[in-house]
């Protein structure tokens, strides 16, 4: 395998965990606080922790993107 495509599946990889990594971190939150049992204190902390896990996502799905037009461009 050549270094370029050894790398984009890297990259590619450490994409996919980033998003398996928030996916876990998600379960682990929607399981340990359940909705019919926070306060309003509670519910803000875990609607920034669910917005955090959304925008790693977003930049991971994002950078992604970004790395795949210059590699398409490149091809």
């Amino acid at each position: 395998m050549n270094i370029e495509l050894q790398s984009k599946l890297f990259k590619l990889r450490s994409v996919l965990n980033s998003i398996s990594d928030a996916s876990y971190a998600y379960k682990t939150l929607y399981n340990k606080y359940r909705l019919d049992s926070l306060d309003d204190k509670q519910a803000k902390q875990i609607i920034k922790a669910y917005e955090e896990l959304i925008l790693q996502v977003r930049n991971s799905i994002q950078n992604t993107e970004n790395g795949q037009t210059r590699m398409d461009k490149n091809s």
